[in-house]
């Protein structure tokens, strides 16, 4: 039960994504051809605030508790 939950949550959160996308590029679609809005709408923003911190080297939905290591968790038989 608990996973069909869990894969219910994932397809809302994937339909709510791809619904923001698709409204982002539709806004874009809609600025005039040639203008300083439409190349600022469309530049990716590589400064060091817009990127994940590197000890974070893949995207995740939360970013990871500070200081917390898994290993304390794990028991010891396994």
């Amino acid at each position: 039960m608990c996973a069909i939950i869990s894969i219910q949550r994932h397809n809302e959160n994937a339909h709510d994504l791809a619904c923001k996308i698709r409204m982002k590029k539709h806004a874009i679609k809609l600025l005039p051809k040639s203008s300083w809005l439409k190349d600022e709408a469309i530049t990716i923003d590589m400064s060091e605030s817009a990127l994940p911190p590197i000890y974070r080297p893949i995207p995740v939905d939360t970013p990871p508790i500070p200081g917390f290591d898994p290993s304390d968790h794990m028991s010891k038989g396994s």
